[in-house]
């Protein structure tokens, strides 16, 4: 079985939640799976690959796990299970929101860092533009719909309010326990790691959620142990993007022409359209642009 999942960065074997989560629930479960760490923006990751099907989302992964008799939570009892699938709903309702504001709706996050890290990260000219610009239309879109009538101050300041919420509940659950149900992780336990990491781990230059992690010492203690325990070889250092680079994104950016910007997209998208119906259509072979990383069969 292969698993394809967005590469990862900043000590993270992922810069995204579900893949994250997906990669660890592998490890701890000794699923026979091969992780390969992909650059191509023309798929939704994680996928899995087995001699017969493929599946595309981390619910569809893990259930199939389960039926090959991977599974994670099985001295789980009523009780716990059902306390596992509260918390899973909060994490949801309140930090998926915390971290598509933070990489995409925050001006400053997006402009001097996540646009940055993708245009490093891409091995396509123009998509390495266009995907970033795509995901950051979702989110605008998602937050129109989730705040209908608040500006971006007043959808920070109840983010913050949902968030230190959430992490008191996560700080007063995990005070005397090294995981949410023990002494061992389990499926929560990839869940909570995946938001909490995104959140505190991210080199973010403006992120007031990140601090209320940093001050939370059981929180802080909860990333590094599982870090620890089940992602041990994974670099610390950023592998695409200078920090440098980052501070001094503004004085290049009074440089460029705004107008010259916008004819340089237009262009871009229209050419690159193109491009992606070539590559879905597989058209256009890629195998050369993937970056591919083993961590082995787990």
């Amino acid at each position: 079985m292969e698993l394809f999942v967005w590469d990862g960065d900043f000590g993270l074997v992922s810069l995204h939640c579900d893949c994250i989560r997906v990669i660890a629930y592998a490890i701890l479960t000794n699923a026979p799976v091969k992780v390969v760490f992909c650059r191509n923006p023309c798929y939704d990751y994680p996928i899995l690959r087995t001699n017969s099907e493929k599946l595309v989302n981390y619910g569809e992964i893990v259930r199939y796990l389960q039926n090959e008799l991977y599974i994670l939570d099985a001295e789980l009892d009523e009780k716990q299970e059902s306390e596992s699938y509260v918390f899973l709903n909060m994490l949801t309702l309140h930090l998926k929101p915390v971290l598509e504001y933070l990489h995409w709706l925050n001006d400053t996050n997006y402009e001097t860092f996540m646009r940055m890290w993708y245009a490093k990260v891409i091995p396509i000219p123009l998509l390495n533009c266009v995907y970033p610009a795509r995901r950051r239309r979702s989110a605008q879109e998602f937050f129109e719909s989730l705040y209908p009538h608040l500006d971006r101050g007043a959808i920070e300041v109840d983010l913050l309010k949902k968030a230190q919420d959430c992490f008191f509940s996560l700080s007063t659950r995990l005070e005397k326990k090294p995981y949410f149900h023990g002494s061992s992780p389990t499926t929560i336990d990839t869940a909570i790691f995946a938001y909490l990491a995104l959140i505190a781990e991210v080199p973010l230059p403006s992120n007031p959620f990140a601090n209320m992690i940093k001050v939370t010492p059981t929180l802080c203690q909860f990333i590094r142990r599982f870090k620890s325990d089940v992602f041990p070889g994974v670099e610390y250092d950023s592998k695409y993007l200078n920090r440098v680079s980052c501070s001094i994104k503004e004085n290049e950016d009074e440089d460029l022409s705004t107008s010259l910007t916008a004819k340089i997209v237009i262009v871009g998208v229209t050419l690159c359209g193109m491009f992606v119906y070539a590559v879905c259509k597989n058209l256009v072979d890629l195998g050369r642009l993937n970056s591919f990383v083993l961590i082995g069969e787990k």
